[in-house]
């Protein structure tokens, strides 16, 4: 199954109950995957569309998914619909339950299809008979338990079926770039709203430019020049096309946390990248020591006990990134002694220091030594995905606000700087010559 839409059903103000509505929390429901998957929705606002037209619009797709909850209030747990006409899709939709039922914790009661008494070769269903005849070949109705059951705790079920219909569907990462480089060439003596930007740009990087007063002096290439530095560029003065997308664009990489894996490794990029296509580098290291917790799979690949001696930061809290074996995701600091007793809830984690809130005289770090502007590596929880962000020349305080910007509330940032790496599709992004000792990889 290749391209998948998802049909939110009935329409705004359908199916009342107390102050449950299904067919505005289906929509709700509909955003989410959209937002964590930029996936196709049959109906995108409170509009009453008829089946045929929702149909229609997804002719061009694989597999038909639509959202509903159940009523009766009796009428619990999770089922499945699928189409007589394709009885090779109750494995498909066994699996679609099971997995929400695991997510959700509502439980699966069956996938079955539905016909007429006097037709029993005819679907009951008009959703799944106007997909069987615009070609689809895969088309489900999903009733994700009853209207009372989802009106308890909704957005997280959301959240949780969100998450299941991307590892059910593997629709994996998403790789985009947030900027605008549509910028002209600006370098001393210019004027106007462009070198206005660029101070702007320059003074929230830490580089001072004084007042952003759109005048192009020598102050600003002072700072323009020191930028162009710590971002590996030629240190000429002139801002064009390179300096302006250093300055604007965060690489941003949104994925399922549960296919996020870790491995310990001994190499430069250029070789990681034949055994991982898609990576960035982890955390921090000494020599050939990996600092902090890493794992993978539920196995602990390093721990801060190994490195008690380190800089003298055994014991204080460390921006922490986990995934545990139930799903959920918790970011935040975490001492040795959390992670510790955490240890057989782990799937993966990994540790940098904490963005959201930023302190680094907690975490025992300096910001000439880990907050300084640079290639910076970042990774947050948007409350359904996790988040990675690569961007040049960022201060930690850049990191944090990058982080609010792209939707999270809880972010840290992974080593940086000479070690930053980000490759996606085999494609080096960024990349480095430094020998990496840990990388995160999807």
């Amino acid at each position: 199954m290749n391209k998948i839409a998802f049909d939110p059903g009935h329409y705004k103000g359908a199916n009342r109950v107390g102050d449950y509505c299904e067919g505005d929390t289906m929509l709700l429901f509909g955003h989410a995957l959209k937002r964590a998957y930029n996936i196709f929705l049959t109906r995108e606002t409170g509009d009453n569309l008829t089946l045929k037209q929702r149909a229609v619009k997804a002719k061009d797709c694989d597999t038909l998914i639509s959202l509903h909850t159940n009523w009766p209030a009796e009428a619990t747990g999770i089922i499945v619909f699928y189409s007589v006409q394709r009885p090779e899709d109750k494995a498909i939709a066994e699996k679609i339950g099971r997995e929400l039922s695991r997510a959700t914790g509502l439980q699966f009661r069956r996938a079955v299809t539905r016909s007429f008494k006097s037709d029993p070769g005819t679907d009951y269903y008009g959703i799944i008979r106007e997909s069987v005849e615009q070609g689809i070949k895969h088309m489900f109705i999903v009733e994700h338990g009853s209207h009372l059951e989802f009106a308890a705790d909704t957005e997280a079920k959301i959240r949780a079926c969100v998450e299941a219909y991307g590892r059910l569907f593997d629709m994996g990462a998403r790789y985009y770039i947030v900027g605008n480089c549509d910028m002209p060439v600006v370098r001393k003596g210019s004027k106007g709203d462009a070198v206005k930007v660029l101070q702007q740009k320059l003074n929230e990087a830490g580089f001072n430019c004084g007042v952003a007063d759109g005048i192009f002096g020598a102050k600003t290439n002072k700072a323009a020049r020191a930028y162009q530095k710590v971002c590996g560029l030629v240190q000429d003065g002139i801002v064009g096309a390179k300096t302006w997308a250093a300055l604007l664009n965060v690489h941003v990489v949104t994925l399922d946390p549960a296919v996020l894996k870790a491995s310990l490794v001994s190499g430069v990029a250029g070789n990681l990248v034949k055994i991982f296509p898609n990576f960035i580098n982890a955390n921090f290291f000494s020599g050939s020591k990996t600092i902090g917790w890493l794992a993978s799979g539920g196995r602990i690949l390093s721990e801060r006990d190994n490195h008690r001696k380190w800089m003298g930061l055994y014991d204080k809290p460390k921006g922490t990134f986990v995934v545990h074996k139930n799903g959920s995701v918790s970011v935040g600091w975490r001492t040795d002694k959390d992670m510790d007793d955490m240890r057989g809830n782990i799937q993966f984690c990994c540790q940098g220091f904490n963005l959201l809130p930023l302190d680094l005289k907690k975490e025992g770090f300096s910001a000439s030594e880990v907050g300084r502007a640079c290639n910076a590596v970042t990774i947050g929880y948007d409350g359904s995905r996790a988040v990675i962000a690569v961007q040049r020349g960022a201060s930690a305080a850049v990191s944090a606000r990058t982080m609010q910007k792209l939707g999270c509330k809880s972010a840290i940032r992974l080593d940086s700087g000479g070690s930053a790496n980000l490759f996606v599709d085999r494609k080096g992004i960024f990349k480095t010559s430094r020998t990496l000792t840990n990388v995160i990889y999807w």
